[in-house]
């Protein structure tokens, strides 16, 4: 299944969920408050869930899943006062450790394969090419903004380019003498191609996953 199926079949499903509430409310089969304690924790637990389910997990999205969780234990004070926050940092902690070495064989890996990538999460970062050849890769940016410059690089996309953003910002800055097709699904988020789409140049095609986000491609 493609994600931009799964993607109309996850939401799809969400809103029929909330349809049968309300309609079930509307005619007394049952009486469900839809407005919970700590309902607008929902905002941050299902778009992570459903990055968690497209993209894989990663720090990002599984960091805001286990915050959004938390809220929500503390809003409906399941563990009584104060003690989700209480749970909050040593499970922080865990997953910063199990990071940096997922962080660490994913590095080894992917020099041994040759694989271009970057990732940030809760941070600013910037990659640069300039004056060095692109060939594609996978970049991913969760709870953070990333700026990608391959206005000065040398673009010869030989494999997939695809961008995963999430509660975050994504910059692309491309050379004029490119032709750039942008496509991918989006949630609650913005794609944009800011550059000439009729200009015949090196062809550059990126796929962009957006939710709670915004992705630019600008010609500089």
């Amino acid at each position: 299944m493609s994600r931009k199926t799964f993607a109309s079949i996850f939401w799809g499903v969400l809103i029929i969920a909330l349809g049968v509430i309300l309609g079930g409310n509307a005619v007394n089969l049952w009486d469900i408050d839809v407005f919970f304690p700590g309902w607008w924790t929902l905002f941050i637990i299902l778009p992570c869930l459903y990055w968690i389910f497209t993209s894989g997990p990663d720090f990002g999205n599984v960091a805001g899943l286990i915050v959004g969780v938390v809220l929500l234990l503390d809003n409906t004070e399941t563990f009584g006062p104060y003690i989700s926050w209480k749970l909050l940092l040593p499970i922080v902690i865990i997953l910063i450790g199990v990071s940096i070495i997922a962080s660490a064989v994913r590095s080894a890996n992917e020099k041994k394969n040759g694989v271009c990538e970057g990732k940030t999460s809760f941070a600013e970062q910037k990659y640069n090419y300039d004056g060095k050849p692109f060939e594609g890769g996978v970049f991913k940016c969760s709870f953070g903004e990333m700026k990608l410059d391959l206005s000065n690089a040398i673009i010869n996309q030989t494999k997939p380019f695809r961008i995963h953003c999430s509660f975050g910002s994504v910059k692309v800055f491309v050379p004029n003498n490119v032709s750039v097709e942008l496509k991918g699904d989006v949630s609650f988020g913005d794609i944009k191609n800011e550059c000439d789409t009729a200009k015949v140049g090196i062809p550059l095609c990126i796929e962009a996953d957006c939710s709670f986000g915004e992705v630019k491609v600008i010609e500089k």
